[in-house]
C-alpha cells in the first residue's frame, strides 16, 4: 500500500507540471443568479472591469443573447483603467446579428505584452449612426469574481458579466522548457531526490508500523 501511495504521489507531481501557472480572469454564467442585462443601446454603456493576471492579453470572451428582433451594431471597446486612468486600447463595431450567431463571442485584438497586473474594462454600447436593437448580455448577481465588477453607465453593480480573458497561460513544464539545460537538470534532479527521500520516509514509517503491529 505504501509503495502504491509513493507511486501515485510521483505521478501526481508530474501531472502538476502540465497545470497552467496562472488563473486568468473569468466568471461563468451562474445557474441560480444569472440574469440578462438591459438592452444594449446608444444611450447605455455596459461594462466589466478585471485585473489581468498574465502577460499577452489577446481577447475577451462574453455571452451575448437576443431578447427580440436583432438589428444594428454593437460597439466593443477595451480600456486600460489602471490607477483610475482611462485609455482606449481597442474598439470595433460588430453587427448585432453576428454577435448572437453563437452562445459566446470572442473579441480578439493584438496581444498586449505587458498586461499583467493591469486593470482593464470591457465596454459594450452602440453607435448613434446604427443603433442596436434586441441584444443584451448574460451576467450573474453577486461577487464571485473578486478582481472587478459590472458597471452600468459607470455605476458599479452587485454582479459580473459572464466573461473570460484570453492570454497564454504556460504550465510549469512550458516554463522549464524555456530555461537553459542546466536549470532544467537542477530542477529535475531536486525533484527526483525529493521523491526518493519521500519513498525512504514512507518505507521507514511502514516498517515501524509493521513492527509495532507484530508485538
Amino acid at each position: 500500500m505504501a509503495r502504491v501511495l509513493w507511486v501515485v504521489i510521483g505521478v501526481a507531481s508530474l501531472a502538476m507540471l502540465a497545470v497552467p501557472t496562472v488563473a486568468l480572469p473569468s466568471d461563468s454564467r451562474g445557474l441560480l443568479r444569472r440574469f440578462v442585462t438591459p438592452e444594449i443601446v446608444p444611450a447605455l454603456r455596459i461594462s466589466q472591469t478585471f485585473q489581468m493576471t498574465g502577460r499577452g492579453l489577446r481577447a475577451v470572451e462574453f455571452q451575448p443573447t437576443a431578447i427580440g428582433p436583432v438589428s444594428g451594431v454593437v460597439r466593443i471597446e477595451l480600456h486600460d483603467v489602471t490607477a483610475h486612468d482611462d485609455t482606449l486600447l481597442q474598439a470595433v463595431d460588430v453587427r448585432a446579428a453576428d454577435l448572437v450567431r453563437t452562445q459566446r463571442y470572442q473579441f480578439d485584438f493584438p496581444p498586449i505584452a505587458n498586461s499583467s497586473a493591469r486593470t482593464y474594462q470591457l465596454d459594450l454600447t452602440s453607435p448613434e449612426s446604427s443603433p442596436a436593437h434586441g441584444i443584451a448580455v448574460w451576467a450573474t448577481k453577486g461577487t464571485r469574481y473578486s478582481g472587478g465588477t459590472m458597471l452600468i453607465d459607470g455605476e458599479p453593480r452587485w454582479a459580473d458579466l459572464a466573461f473570460r480573458a484570453e492570454a497564454p497561460a504556460p504550465s510549469t513544464w512550458d516554463l522549464l522548457r524555456r530555461t537553459d539545460a542546466l536549470t532544467r537538470d537542477v530542477v529535475f534532479a531536486a525533484g527526483g531526490v525529493a521523491w526518493l527521500a519521500l519513498g525512504l520516509v514512507v518505507r521507514a514509517l511502514t516498517t515501524a508500523s509493521q513492527g509495532t503491529a507484530g508485538r
